[in-house]
């Protein structure tokens, strides 16, 4: 969050323009990450952490943070789940280890066996906590075989909700697919050579199967080189903008790397941040020849800077494991790359909080479909369409869905007659049309038209969750401040504040 701050603001002349968008929390939520970074003992920092992460994400929810900040931040809330389910693991382990409780999960499909740090570990927590003896020790070592298992478990989910909302027939329309937006957002933002002919290879089912079936498979099987694709792709993506999202998925799949790996660049670090220096000293004034979007250039530069540190690290990496590989020679059929994922030992404790985690991401998954939500579900740049009006997904079927309508109000007639309302019409200021309106914006929309001139003159017939409501006359007259209360009062903005009834969905970030 410190990060995001950093590249959503730059150049802002006053605190007080970062805290029209985004609430105080926001900020706080950085400082405490960073000291959750750098404490030894980590469940009171993780537990303030926790705290603050609630408190954004329940402005973000009920849109007291600015209009913008529901729009443009629609997948971050997913990221402030990780300090309360880290809390959750740490006080479950804690209670469970006090009380003699723990013991060993065997054959988790993400992680089992010994990891070859495990007495590192507990070496290393012994010397760097306050708390002393065996207790602490295993619980501070279970807790990061906890979170790696929760990163991976979170990594996998994004991935696949990734592709699997994109399985819908607007997206795979190309003029108006999502792919083909990002294509255009690229090429208009960077005259990088070569770009312009990599951007004419690309299909909307290239990308389902790059964005999350080849990762995800790759992160199963050699998880060195899924770290490396997830890197390269989502970074791509990237060069739409600066997509501080991409980096929810980014650094979670670091995960994957073994043990081992974290061990390596523990001990050799200087190499590949050397590297990385020198490599970004040379991309830096390239990178600002070649940026042509309206943002700040150090914005995509500082973005490309970490990019650069995770993209060099682990290509490093790889070049290590293939020269040792290289050396034995003897090792011909890859075993060694593909059972590199680290397995590590936890208490049986931590079985229910990875399964309550699992279904907590499943279930934000699956939201749009069972009509609970829309926003918050790694639905991002999908094209996914699934309400009342419209069902655009391949294989979801219509009657999944747990309710019968969704949260938007159905605008199915709408008739205005206004002499100032006819002139800003081509403009859309004023125009009421058949669709689907968030509640916010259907309010916006009707406070608009009765700060009109000599008031509207308006015929409407609408339809929430299920229930038909009409107004025929003046927004003047006291009639239409009772039709107003009727309806349901404005929350924050959405994703997609305005829905076509009919035709195709275009793409919106």
């Amino acid at each position: 969050m410190l990060y995001l701050t950093c590249l959503g603001h730059w150049g802002k002349r006053a605190l007080s323009n970062y805290l029209e968008l985004y609430p105080l929390s926001s900020f706080l939520l950085g400082i405490c990450g960073f000291a959750l970074m750098v404490a030894g003992v980590r469940l009171i920092t993780l537990s303030l952490t926790a705290v603050t992460a609630a408190s954004f994400l329940w402005t973000v929810l009920q849109g007291r943070g600015g209009s913008r900040l529901g729009q443009q931040a629609a997948e971050y809330p997913m990221l402030m789940l990780f300090p309360a389910a880290l809390t959750v693991l740490a006080l479950v382990l804690f209670f469970a280890h006090r009380r003699g409780h723990a013991g060993t999960i065997a054959q988790s499909a993400l992680g089992d066996g010994e990891s070859d740090l495990d007495v590192d570990v507990d070496q290393k927590q012994s010397a760097a906590s306050p708390f002393q003896g065996p207790v602490w020790q295993r619980i501070n070592a279970d807790f990061e075989r906890g979170a790696m298992l929760i990163f991976r478990w979170a990594t996998l989910a994004t991935l696949f909700f990734a592709g699997f909302h994109k399985l819908n027939t607007d997206f795979f329309t190309e003029l108006i697919s999502c792919e083909h937006v990002v294509k255009q957002y690229a090429a208009r933002n960077w005259s990088l050579p070569g770009l312009e002919w990599a951007l004419q290879q690309t299909s909307p089912a290239l990308i389902v199967l790059m964005e999350s079936v080849v990762p995800i498979l790759l992160l199963l099987s050699y998880p060195r080189l899924g770290v490396l694709m997830v890197v390269l792709f989502y970074g791509g993506i990237s060069l739409t903008d600066a997509l501080v999202v991409t980096l929810c998925i980014i650094i979670p799949a670091l995960a994957f790397l073994p043990d081992r790996d974290w061990k390596t660049l523990q001990e050799n670090w200087r190499k590949p941040v050397l590297f990385w220096g020198a490599l970004l000293l040379a991309w830096l004034p390239f990178s600002s020849v070649h940026y042509r979007g309206s943002r700040p250039w150090m914005q995509p530069a500082l973005y490309q800077g970490l990019l650069l540190l995770i993209l060099v690290s682990v290509i490093w990496l790889l070049w290590r494991e293939a020269f040792a590989l290289w050396k034995r020679r003897g090792n011909r059929d890859g075993s060694h790359l593909s059972k590199d994922i680290s397995r590590p030992r936890a208490p049986r404790s931590l079985k229910s909080v990875v399964a309550v985690w699992i279904a907590l991401l499943s279930v934000n998954g699956f939201s749009p479909y069972l009509g609970l939500k829309f926003n918050y579900s790694f639905a991002m740049l999908s094209n996914l369409r699934v309400d009342d009006a419209r069902w655009n997904h391949f294989l979801m079927p219509k009657g999944l869905r747990l309710t019968s309508h969704d949260g938007f109000v159905h605008v199915l007639f709408a008739e205005t007659h206004s002499a100032e309302v006819k002139n800003k019409s081509d403009k859309g200021d004023l125009r009421l049309r058949p669709g689907l309106f968030s509640p916010m914006a259907f309010h916006d929309t009707l406070d608009r038209l009765q700060q009109t001139a000599g008031g509207a003159e308006v015929k409407l017939l609408v339809e929430y969750k299920g229930q038909p409501l009409d107004f025929v006359g003046s927004v003047a007259e006291p009639d239409f401040a009772s039709f107003r209360k009727r309806l349901p009062p404005p929350g924050g903005h959405w994703l997609h504040d305005y829905l076509s009834a009919e035709g195709p969905m275009g793409c919106k970030h």
